[in-house]
């Protein structure tokens, strides 16, 4: 399953677990080499989460419901690590 098929899946499952009077918050730490701008990014991934709830089959009731009704959408930036910090696999 990519990683589109199992967001849509975990969102379909849970669905009836979330409250829009209580949302939860999605947080994406966005890891990219490429130096893309973080707008451009977030952008790109803002409408794929559109795309993806569009898509899911919701109860009645829950169709004209936006992503934003359930969730707070997050992204952070993952810096990578100076070149001075490694990481050492110490087997045991």
């Amino acid at each position: 399953m990519d990683d589109a098929g199992a967001v849509r899946a975990g969102r379909q499952v849970n669905l009836r677990l979330f409250d829009p009077e209580r949302k939860t918050t999605l947080l994406f730490v966005i890891r990219d080499k490429s130096k893309t701008p973080m707008e451009n990014l977030t952008t790109v991934l803002e409408k794929d989460l559109q795309d993806i709830w569009a898509k899911i089959p919701k109860p009645d009731g829950l169709v004209d419901k936006l992503l934003t009704d359930y969730f707070d959408i997050e992204y952070a930036p993952r810096f990578p690590l100076p070149s001075a910090l490694s990481f050492v696999h110490i087997p045991t």
